[in-house]
């Protein structure tokens, strides 16, 4: 009965879920803004409770975190040292998250990643350097996997949320098969990124896209009804004429055929 127990207890990883616990009845804007978001997820993302979600740029986890709550299995994927030791120490005896430490791009090798004054601007993208957004001379280099072979290796994500500041085209162009689900940041001055990514996604079939504004603890759709590539596109190009930086977020993808 004792070893029943214990396997049990194993195999709902009691721990996690109770520091989770904890952790929210300490913090309630924490605890709220992980409800919010779950809401946000289910209903427009039809994210499966327990599907298969790819996190991309993982950095302290909040939506690994989400995720695990929703029910789903996890494979996050960060490169950076300082969040690999927090991540490992969080989700190291959670069965359902595994944790990759490497970063993705076109091809799998070795890439300098950028450093910047916080954690969440590093990046391996040189727009973002352009941008001033991470310090050009301070790196550290890290090996680099692709999409296709964490498909390989642990099937095809129900969603996949990528979040790596400017890196994102490199991150998509590691992806030869059309997934059913996915999010990349957007930022409107550098819009070109993120139209990048979209003519990739439609080589590799059709999609529906919508937006989200920069995290503000109200996560909802920008737009009542999905768009195609053209209108998405359009649209981008309008913000980036209008330097609209308050309009920085995440373009959601859904595909149609």
């Amino acid at each position: 009965m004792k070893a029943v127990i214990k396997n049990l207890l194993y195999k709902t990883n009691y721990k996690y879920w109770l520091d989770n616990l904890v952790r929210k009845l300490r913090d309630p804007q924490f605890a709220r803004r992980l409800d919010e978001e779950s809401v946000f997820y289910r209903k427009h993302i039809c994210v499966p409770s327990d599907g298969l979600i790819f996190d991309v740029g993982v950095n302290r986890g909040f939506k690994s975190v989400l995720f695990r709550q929703m029910g789903a299995s996890v494979v996050g994927i960060e490169p950076l040292p300082e969040c690999i030791d927090e991540l490992d120490t969080r989700f190291s005896k959670d069965p359902h998250y595994k944790l990759v430490s490497k970063a993705l791009g076109d091809s799998a090798g070795t890439a300098q990643l950028r450093r910047a004054d916080v954690s969440a601007m590093c990046s391996m993208s040189d727009a973002w350097v352009d941008l001033g957004r991470t310090n050009k001379s301070d790196y550290i280099e890290v090996e680099v996997t692709t999409l296709d072979q964490l498909i390989e290796q642990y099937g095809e994500p129900d969603f996949c949320k990528i979040d790596v500041e400017g890196y994102e085209p490199e991150v998509l162009a590691g992806l030869n098969t059309g997934i059913k689900n996915l999010s990349f940041e957007f930022t409107p001055i550098i819009s070109k990124l993120g139209i990048s990514c979209i003519n990739h996604l439609e080589s590799l079939g059709t999609y529906e896209y919508n937006k989200s504004a920069m995290d503000s603890g109200d996560m909802k759709l920008d737009f009542k009804e999905w768009l195609d590539a053209e209108a998405m596109t359009k649209i981008m190009l309008e913000m980036e004429a209008a330097t609209e930086w308050q309009k920085a977020g995440d373009i959601y993808a859904r595909r149609v055929a």
